[in-house]
């Protein structure tokens, strides 16, 4: 199975390349780059400009260069969310703004100049918020020019969904729906709980799946590539005949996450649903090593899979 880091994708001149060539076939016009990240030596790039890109590196800079874009597109390598938070009120402005956030979560610690752990508080009011699953999924994403956040752990990811192969062959179609997936054709559903995860945590979800089903322990699972999206019928009945609901997403277990999901509950008048968000445990956290964070703050798929039994 082949497999990739999108965190690396996305600071690799690669990236850059792709949206010249293979994004702009599809209507992808970015027609600036804002970034933390030495795309040839040059912080801001501009796409589609005969004009030889400007040098910035102050956040003033980057507010007049964004302030005349039509289509700016911000990737956050080793600043955060808070860095940007003094236009604000101008990004809000822009109909069509993309943010990639790289290292978002557990993974910006040793990652970034300060960890970020509760980024989507800080963007609560936007409503497309985008967790991919593999690199064609990303590039889709890309592809709808809408005003959104991306996050990306840095997780090693499939770069095809379809070629993964504890699923065999999962129909491409699928990367289409940018909302959620489905693996109940797979065989990765039944009636007793119900798993929603966050997109970059495909691979996790699936491997706590089966460490679940190995304890006899029968779980369905959807992975939630626009974080905040409707939930189709079919996880809206999962839930109901369930009655306990596992959150697995990387970010600060606070209320703000817990009450997304009690209103989108109450919404749907499923009241007597128990919600549990599953987080890391960051204040276990003490190394900046990628191959100890999961263990360390008990996010690896063996310790979700304790966590969820313990709860059950």
């Amino acid at each position: 199975m082949q497999s990739l880091f999108l965190t690396q994708y996305i600071k690799s001149n690669i990236f850059v390349r792709d949206l010249r060539e293979k994004l702009s076939e599809h209507d992808v016009n970015f027609d600036l780059i804002v970034s933390d990240i030495n795309y040839d030596d040059c912080p801001c790039l501009l796409i589609n400009s005969n004009t030889k890109p400007q040098n910035v590196s102050l956040i003033n800079s980057w507010k007049d260069a964004i302030n005349v874009s039509k289509h700016p597109l911000i990737i956050l390598n080793e600043l955060n969310l808070n860095y940007i938070s003094p236009i604000f009120d101008l990004i809000n402005e822009k109909s069509n703004v993309t943010i990639i956030n790289v290292h978002a979560g557990l993974w910006s610690y040793g990652k970034k100049i300060s960890p970020e752990i509760n980024d989507l508080e800080i963007l609560p009011h936007w409503s497309n918020c985008f967790e991919p699953i593999d690199l064609e999924n990303l590039r889709n994403i890309l592809r709808q020019g809408w005003k959104q956040y991306i996050r990306l752990l840095h997780k090693e990811m499939p770069s095809a969904i379809f070629d993964v192969e504890e699923l065999g062959i999962i129909d491409a179609e699928l990367l289409e729906n940018l909302n959620s997936i489905s693996l109940k054709t797979y065989g990765f559903a039944w009636n007793d709980w119900t798993i929603l995860a966050s997109g970059s945590l495909f691979a996790t979800a699936i491997q706590t799946w089966e460490i679940l089903q190995q304890k006899n322990k029968q779980l369905s699972i959807y992975i939630l590539q626009l974080l905040n999206c409707q939930w189709n019928d079919e996880i809206i009945e999962s839930i109901k005949n369930s009655k306990k609901l596992f959150v697995l997403i990387d970010h600060k277990d606070s209320d703000y996450i817990k009450s997304l999901i009690d209103n989108r509950l109450q919404s749907l008048n499923l009241t007597d649903i128990t919600v549990n968000i599953i987080s890391p445990k960051y204040e276990k956290l003490t190394t900046v090593l990628n191959e100890y964070q999961e263990e360390q703050s008990h996010f690896n798929p063996d310790e979700l899979s304790n966590r969820i039994i313990s709860i059950l």
